[in-house]
């Protein structure tokens, strides 16, 4: 009798072991460790000449990726990024108790979707969550690309995204064809650097004088009346404020949504290859943000010295994009690979303008306005080729 619960708990570890084994199929983990530190080796940096030869960047990244497979139709997806800072941001004593201001950190989950195969149908793939969607052939530079916002909190770092909630359906109505359609229900401006600010920024001596405010885009004549009005005045008796500037979200409505459509062909060149082509429309707004308005109060007192609040609002407007990408890829070594994008954007109208107060009235001679950006149709483009030497030397 005594030998039952050894026998039973004999197959109960055979059975948890060969469980475990066939879990271990479905599952398949990556990431990696990142530090990067770097240092500024020059002397103007910021408002103010002389801010360089600094530390600027203190940088650890801990990224994984896990993804699950319970079923050769489905697949579950997670991707999630820690980053230190590794500098201290405490400025006040009441910082001191809190860990994050001695050692920021961030979670940012860029991937946590779940993708189903053949499901309903034999010609249909549906994929539903945050997903970075990448369009186009091109290495960095895409101009079809236009579904996931970009990050450029890290400026050497031009291929980070801003991940964004979609649906993505995809159809394979013939062997040489896919059809892809994705909606994005909210939009997410692009992550911009710390260095953005100074856009708006107004620049001083080192003696804290006013040396040049930002140019506001408007016509030259403009921009010259506004140059001679604080000319008029000495550097010193302008206190410029601190820009405050505000940006216009689009409401969380349904037809602020975004959408895209692709049709991937490939053809076959005989020895040439084959050649991958694709044709895209994407429905949405520029992730970056554009200057719409503009406020400079000029407050005068008894003394000289004149105080100027400088107020700007930005938006992103709307924006269609039709594109066209191919690549190429020949069977013989001794031919480079071929790709290419051209894109063709249809933007929104803006015009923007700018009011100059004093003492909160409107100076009526300074209230002006300019076409920010242009309802006219642009083209952005890209080319280029690959070449794989000896398989240990990739040329691009």
């Amino acid at each position: 009798m005594k030998t039952l619960p050894f026998v039973a708990s004999v197959f109960l570890y055979f059975g948890f072991a060969i469980a475990m084994a066939e879990e271990k199929k479905k599952l398949e983990f990556s990431g990696y460790l990142q530090s990067d530190i770097r240092f500024i080796v020059e002397d103007y940096r910021g408002e103010k000449p002389g801010d360089g030869y600094r530390f600027e960047l203190n940088r650890n990244d801990i990224k994984a990726r896990l993804k699950w497979t319970p079923h050769d139709k489905a697949q579950g997806v997670v991707d999630a990024r820690f980053r230190f800072y590794g500098f201290n941001e405490s400025e006040r004593l009441q910082d001191l108790s809190r860990s994050t201001k001695i050692e920021p950190y961030d979670f940012q989950l860029n991937e946590a979707y779940l993708a189903v195969r053949r499901v309903p149908f034999q010609w249909l793939d549906f994929r539903i969550g945050r997903i970075i969607q990448s369009w186009g052939t091109a290495d960095m530079f895409n101009p079809t690309d236009n579904l996931n916002s970009r990050d450029f909190s890290d400026p050497l770092d031009y291929t980070a995204k801003v991940p964004n909630q979609m649906v993505e359906l995809a159809f394979y109505p013939a062997s040489f064809l896919q059809i892809q359609v994705v909606w994005v229900p909210f939009f997410k401006p692009s992550l911009l650097p710390p260095s953005a600010q100074l856009g708006f920024a107004v620049e001083k001596t080192q003696d804290n004088c006013f040396l040049r405010a930002p140019t506001p885009p408007l016509d030259r004549d403009q921009i010259e009346m506004l140059q001679g009005l604080f000319a008029s005045i000495p550097p010193c008796d302008l206190n410029f404020t601190s820009a405050d500037v505000r940006t216009l979200k689009p409401s969380q409505s349904l037809r602020n949504s975004q959408a895209g459509a692709r049709a991937k062909f490939t053809v076959g060149l005989g020895d040439f290859g084959d050649m991958d082509f694709s044709l895209s429309y994407y429905y949405g707004r520029f992730s970056f943000p554009i200057a719409y308005t503009a406020v400079a109060d000029i407050k005068t007192g008894s003394g000289r010295t004149m105080d100027v609040a400088y107020t700007a609002e930005v938006m992103y407007p709307k924006m269609q994009v039709a594109g066209f990408d191919f690549s190429l890829s020949p069977q013989s070594k001794y031919v480079p690979g071929f790709f290419g994008e051209v894109a063709v954007i249809f933007p929104e109208k803006v015009v923007f303008g700018l009011a100059v107060l004093q003492n909160g009235r409107i100076l009526e001679n300074l209230f002006m306005s300019a076409t920010n950006v242009p309802s006219t149709p642009f083209v952005k483009a890209t080319a280029g080729l690959d070449y794989t030497i000896a398989r240990k030397l990739y040329l691009n």
